[in-house]
């Protein structure tokens, strides 16, 4: 009996500590903010080391990195923070739980913000590309600078961006081309895409505080455009943007 009930415990234990970060240690509860909302944060592991969650700031005392309070709507993406008092998860995805408190360690870089602006242009760009498409694929095989993680919340996001956007919902699935190939998606021999287009985004230079990238959108063998030679810069506070270069057409 004291077996199961410390078994119990344990397990209570380790959920808990699950919440707030997966592992015992100083950095174990820090976070990366992705998007801030009403009350809410999407967040993912500072070093994306595990996976995404929406955090209720509801009643939380918020502080900045010099321990003045501040309010949620002084949130930004991006930022890092230190979470206490973390509830028990909830078993969605992303996972769901609250906090007692918020605590901004620095200001960091938001390159999924960034990648999901290029993304949402892409969408917009040659609308007729997107006519009666129930799939979207993407290819992050080129996004050297991201982790597995913020690739996860890339592709939830654009999820999301299309449907509040647009009132359609899409299914997002992962893959180069040809993987899309092989698993039956896009059909390769006759380059046509009957229900869904295809996006990539591919870093072509890397830089501390600054990089060079392309970004496609296909649909056909005569259906696509290109963006090449795109420059994205971090600004002094973090803020990353970019321009893009020349645009081809097909």
């Amino acid at each position: 009996m004291k077996k199961r009930v410390f078994a119990f415990l344990l397990s209570a234990l380790i959920l808990l500590l699950c919440a707030c970060g997966g592992k015992p240690s100083a950095s174990a509860n820090t976070y990366k903010i992705i998007e801030v909302g009403e009350r809410t944060l999407l967040v993912t592991g500072s070093e994306g080391d595990f996976d995404l969650s929406s955090v209720s700031t509801e009643g939380a005392r918020i502080t900045d990195e010099k321990g003045r309070e501040i309010t949620h709507s002084d949130l930004r993406p991006g930022m890092i923070l230190e979470l206490g008092g973390c509830s028990a998860p909830y078993e969605t995805y992303p996972g769901q739980f609250d906090v007692k408190s918020v605590r901004v360690l620095k200001q960091g870089g938001d390159l999924v913000g960034l990648y999901r602006r290029v993304l949402w242009e892409l969408w917009e760009n040659d609308p007729a590309l997107n006519e009666n498409i129930t799939t979207i694929g993407i290819d992050f095989s080129g996004l050297s600078n991201l982790s597995e993680v913020e690739r996860n919340a890339l592709k939830y996001t654009l999820e999301c961006d299309v449907w509040a956007k647009t009132g359609q919902f899409v299914n997002v699935v992962t893959g180069t081309w040809q993987e899309l190939c092989d698993e039956g998606y896009i059909d390769g021999k006759n380059l046509y895409w009957e229900n869904g287009v295809f996006l990539s985004v591919a870093v072509t230079k890397t830089g501390e505080r600054e990089f060079t990238f392309e970004a496609q959108k296909w649909r056909s063998g005569t259906g696509a455009i290109w963006f090449k030679g795109c420059t994205a810069k971090q600004g002094k506070a973090g803020q990353w943007n970019y321009e893009l270069g020349d645009f081809a057409i097909a």
